[in-house]
Order: structure tokens, then sequence, then C-alpha cells
């Protein structure tokens, strides 16, 4: 404001790049805790188009289809390659947001 920014440039030029880190860290663990909820869509689903990719998992492990052990392999790794490639990638934002918490 003393060097005549507006209140959007502060935003856009102060705020925004200091927040990115911890906006990126905060929204990929949002994902993966939705994507790996388990308890809540398994008791109020019942179709098998509405459950989610854990539910799915869970009950391709139990029951009779517990025989095919490589099919359970094999749904274990596509359901675990989402969450490993979001993390990958937004890695270096987890380190920016824990470096940048700890310099005051």
């Amino acid at each position: 404001m003393i060097d005549g920014a507006s209140l959007w440039q502060v935003l856009r030029f102060v705020i925004f790049p200091a927040i990115r880190p911890v906006v990126a860290t905060l929204s990929v663990l949002t994902f993966l805790t939705i994507y790996n909820d388990f308890l809540w869509p398994s008791v109020v689903t019942s179709a098998d188009e509405m459950k989610t990719v854990t539910v799915g998992v869970a009950n391709l492990v139990q029951g009779s289809n517990f025989v095919n052990p490589g099919r359970m392999m094999a749904a274990t790794v596509v359901a675990t390659l989402p969450a490993f490639i979001l993390f990958v990638a937004a890695n270096r934002y987890f380190v920016r947001s824990v470096i940048s918490s700890g310099i005051k």
C-alpha cells in the first residue's frame, strides 16, 4: 500500500504466492481423505454404481472373490495409483509448506 499498490495487487503479488503451497497441501490432503473414505460410503450406499473405490476393493476381497488374488492385487494397484500420482505431483508443495511454516 505504501508503494502505491492497490488491494488487488497486494493480494496477487504478495498474499497469493505466500499461501500457494499451504493451499496446495490442504487441497491434496483433503482429496486423499475423501478418496480413502470407507466407513460412510459403505454404510450409505447399496448400489454398486454408487460405491467408492475403497468400498469396491473391499467388496472384491471379501466373500467368494478371495480365490483370485491376482484380481485383488490388480484392483488395489489401480485404486492406489491416482493417490500416488497426486502425491508425487504435489510433493514440492508439501516441502514448501513445511519450510514456510517454520520461518517467522
